[in-house]
C-alpha cells in the first residue's frame, strides 16, 4: 500500500494504490494526508482498512505533491 494525493492542483485528495495497483480513494476516512493523518496510531488505522472496500478512482488522475 502507497499513500496518495490526486487530483487537480489545490484540490487533491487523500488516497491509496493498494496490493494490485488499483488507486483507491480515501477522503471518506481523512480529509487529507498531513499532520496528524501521519502519526502512526493513524498510519495503523490506514493499515487495517479493507482496501478492496475503499473506492476505486476512475481514469488517470494526476499525482499531487506529498
Amino acid at each position: 500500500m502507497k499513500l496518495v494525493r490526486y487530483g487537480p492542483p489545490g484540490r487533491e485528495q487523500p488516497g491509496l494504490i493498494d496490493g494490485v495497483g488499483i488507486l483507491r480513494d480515501l477522503s471518506g476516512h481523512l480529509g487529507d494526508l498531513c499532520g496528524d493523518s501521519l502519526h502512526p496510531r493513524a498510519l495503523r488505522q490506514i493499515a487495517a482498512l479493507d482496501t478492496d472496500t475503499l473506492p476505486e478512482v476512475a481514469g488517470s488522475p494526476r499525482f499531487g505533491p506529498c
